[in-house]
Order: C-alpha cells, then structure tokens, then sequence
C-alpha cells in the first residue's frame, strides 16, 4: 500500500515539476521579443495570458517527439523559451494560414511530425516546425488559440534549442531539473 501511495506521489509531483518547467517565465526562459527567424503577424502584441494546464501537460511531449533521437538520449534537454501573444484584431484562422510551411520554410524551418495543424478542442490548434545547423537543432511549436478577452487570438510560441556537438550531461532544465525536484520532495516527505 506504502509503494502505490509514493507511486502515486511522485508521478502528481512530476506533472506539478514539469508545468513548472513550461512556464513563461525566467526558469524555463522567456525571450524578450520574437525572435528573428520567426515571422511576426501585423498586429501583435505581448501578452500575459498563461497557456492552459491540458495544453501544457501536451507541448513537451510533443517538442520532445519534434526534437528526436537528440532529445531523447540526453539528459538535459536544452534550452526553453516561450513567448505570448495577441493578435486582437485576428481570428485564429487567420493565424492558421499565416504560420504555414511555405512562410516558415522561408524563414529556415521545416515542418515537423506531418506539418498539418492538430486541432486540440476547444478552437486550440498545435503546429511544430525544426531546424538544424549541424551545431544545434531547434524546435518550434506554435499553439494557436482564441483570445476570449479581445475576441481575436492567443500566440503561444514555445522554442527549444539543443547544443548538438556536447554531449548534453550538464545543466539544469528538462528532465534533470525534474528528477532533482523529485528526489528533494521525497527526502522532504519520507
């Protein structure tokens, strides 16, 4: 009974870590504006909205899987940014068709896992796009959503970077941080 109790602590106190570490904030990193190899929409604006907890729980899978083999075989999982906006004066069909492959191919990206648009529910849509350099690879997903507060529509833009050419062992994002804050909550709470 002890091991399913603990069992069932550690994975609730896994999903709180990993929300923790999607956060638009400094722990998991947030760009100061666009950034240049991502075209703008006419109209957008920073905003404060936070992406929903379900959306959350879906985006690192989903990057994990858009990043491949590098991801999965380190521990440390990069470097996460993520940016919010609003396009007030937009629907999010608009933004559908704006964020397409031919766009984002001009810009260096390519489409990953099918490059179509998943529909989440609720008017929510996931997109994920990659490059390389041969000295790092970067992902992009773009969840795209109505803004209920301005009508228009939210601009969720979560980037991930890894260092290719090392071997990924040091740092403190991803999976490590995780497992850190894990093992400090079960020393805490025997």
């Amino acid at each position: 009974m002890k091991r399913i109790v603990l069992f069932t602590c550690l994975i609730l106190l896994s999903g709180c870590a990993l929300i923790e570490t999607l956060k638009d904030s400094g722990s998991s990193g947030s760009a100061a504006s666009l950034w240049s190899d991502v075209p703008k929409m006419m109209g957008m604006e920073r905003s404060q909205a936070t992406l929903p907890g379900p959306l959350r729980l879906l985006i690192y899978p989903y990057m994990k899987g858009m990043m491949g083999e590098i991801a999965s075989s380190r521990e440390d999982t990069g470097n996460w940014d993520t940016l919010v906006f609003s396009v007030p004066k937009s629907k999010p069909a608009e933004a559908l068709a704006f964020y397409n492959s031919q766009r984002m191919s001009s810009y260096g990206w390519a489409p990953a896992q099918g490059g179509n648009y998943k529909e989440l529910g609720n008017g929510n849509f996931l997109c994920g796009f990659i490059k390389s350099d041969g000295k790092k690879k970067a992902g992009l997903a773009i969840v795209i959503s109505p803004d209920s507060q301005t009508g228009g529509t939210l601009l969720f833009f979560l980037r991930n970077e890894i260092d290719t050419t090392s071997s990924g062992q040091q740092g403190s994002s991803g999976w490590s941080q995780i497992t850190r804050e894990l093992q400090n909550s079960v020393k805490k709470n025997p």
